[in-house]
């Protein structure tokens, strides 16, 4: 029987488990010629993002095999005086993928964005990983930019979307 996502606010004591989902779920970037810089944190980076900032873990059947970082950020704003929820490091296990958990974590971001007032979602995405732009663009996302890193113009992918009235109001666990 298949299971909708639970999804949560993470606390730094979910450091580890937070770890753990990231080094699965970007260790296909190992490959590329300049890996993801999620793997080079460790458990007390971790702790000290999910101090500073929030987190969500998702979990199947009680096995945590989502997380993701966000904040509110009223930089990433296109044009608006209200903050937007800024999301990173979103990822899944392998063994979990196409069961539904990123689309949970990301309605979950968007409760909390709407709980917050925030009038849209951004985050960037590796331009490398030939499956992200698609999947992100699917779900209602577009490109506002590219940048630079590792010495590539166009390593990294600026994407944003507004806040779309009438989506499920998905509530996150406490």
């Amino acid at each position: 029987m298949t299971r909708e996502p639970a999804i949560r606010l993470a606390n730094p004591d979910d450091a580890a488990a937070f770890a753990a989902v990231v080094a699965r779920g970007f260790a296909e970037t190992r490959h590329f010629p300049m890996p993801s810089s999620a793997l080079d944190e460790d458990e007390a980076d971790i702790r000290v993002a999910l101090e500073r900032g929030a987190g969500l873990l998702a979990s199947l059947e009680g096995q945590v095999v989502g997380c993701a970082r966000f904040r509110f950020d009223p930089t990433e704003s296109s044009g608006s005086s209200r903050p937007r929820l800024f999301f990173s490091r979103l990822c899944v296990v392998p063994e979990a993928r196409r069961r539904g958990v990123a689309r949970s974590m990301l309605s979950a971001l968007e409760a909390e964005a709407r709980a917050a007032g925030a009038d849209g979602l951004a985050m960037t995405v590796r331009s490398q990983q030939p499956d992200n732009r698609p999947f992100w663009l699917r779900l209602g996302f577009v490109i506002t930019g590219y940048s630079e890193r590792y010495g590539i113009e166009d390593m990294v992918t600026h994407m944003e979307r507004p806040i779309l009235e009438g989506r499920p109001k998905a509530g996150v666990e406490t």
